[in-house]
């Protein structure tokens, strides 16, 4: 769903509570504030922490409200089921809680927002999120219990940072289950999974693409093009970017559906042409995205190249493998 409309969604929910239910408006109305506009909550003057300041450029690029200062009530609303989580909200009176809080912020940047571009998250993030000092799955004190995500899997998204030994947790844990929740929210919000796209992700050894389940695609990696590309190694492999300093990381599912279509309209038809002209897999990989594209959206991503460099446009017969 769309996160402008969420405003619409409360307001058409609250009418078919109030027919369903008999209840009164005023009974029911104080329930669309668990999910206002919040420029105006969010707005920060020169004073401002830096976390606050943090959180406001991120609403300013996603759309996302991103909360250490909420009522129980924002986090219960809309959750599936009965709500069974536990969690502790920042102490904003704490100097040591807001000092983890900044810390929490740039956990998230890291492990999250820098991984994918400002159009896939304004697009996928959801509405809210909630940041909490300690978050567990179900009010269990096993170590099993304590998370860094979860979701309600409509509008918003619960982000922990503490573990059971009251330390952080480990940046791999953050990067594995905050990438999880927002695939959720990603997939979410396509009409129709791109699976033959997916299914021609070729497999590595360790999300390293300099290793190869196929030893031939290790020869293959050995024959360079005569023009200079730091993505050699991913584009044999089919995908358009390797990650990491060192860009030999396998890009994730959501990387991977946002690099092709970054590639195949935000470039000129000379720079597609000579990546997809040496490197069959990438040719190959981009029909089948095109096709996805028009069939689950009628979205035709040639048009779209077209339109953007109309004196260098591509061509079908570009993507030939």
């Amino acid at each position: 769903m769309m996160k402008m409309d969420m405003k619409k969604i409360m307001i058409y929910l609250l009418s078919g509570l109030l027919l369903l239910t008999g209840c009164s408006e005023e009974e029911l109305t104080s329930q669309l504030d668990t999910t206002p506009e919040y420029e105006k909550i969010l707005a920060v003057d020169e004073n401002a922490s830096q976390a606050d300041k943090t959180i406001y450029e991120w609403y300013k690029k996603y759309n996302t409200a991103f909360l250490y200062k909420f009522d129980d009530k924002d986090v219960h609303w809309l959750w599936s089921g009965t709500f069974v989580c536990y969690y502790e909200p920042w102490d904003v009176e704490s100097e040591e809680d807001m000092a983890m809080l900044e810390e929490q912020l740039a956990v998230i940047e890291t492990n999250l927002l820098s991984k994918y571009s400002e159009e896939t998250l304004r697009q996928s993030l959801p509405y809210k999120v909630f940041l909490m000092k300690e978050l567990r799955s179900r009010d269990s004190s096993l170590s099993s219990a304590w998370t860094t995500a979860l979701s309600n899997g409509q509008d918003a998204m619960l982000v922990g940072y503490m573990q059971k030994s009251g330390s952080p947790f480990a940046n791999s844990k953050f990067d594995s289950e905050l990438g999880n929740i927002f695939s959720t929210f990603f997939f979410n919000s396509l009409s129709k999974r791109p699976d033959k796209f997916f299914e021609s992700r070729i497999p590595v050894k360790y999300s390293l693409l300099t290793c190869p389940e196929d030893p031939a695609i290790e020869e293959e990696q050995k024959i360079k093009p005569d023009f200079d590309n730091p993505d050699h190694v991913a584009n044999v492999c089919g995908y358009i970017v390797g990650y990491l300093s060192a860009r030999t990381r396998l890009p994730n599912e959501i990387q991977d559906y946002a690099d092709y279509l970054t590639f195949l309209t935000k470039n000129p038809g000379s720079e597609i042409r000579k990546i997809t002209g040496f490197y069959w897999r990438i040719a190959w990989r981009a029909t089948l995205f095109i096709e996805y594209c028009m069939e689950a959206n009628g979205e035709d991503l040639i048009a779209v190249q077209n339109a953007a460099f109309p004196d260098d446009k591509v061509t079908m017969d570009d993507f030939k493998y």
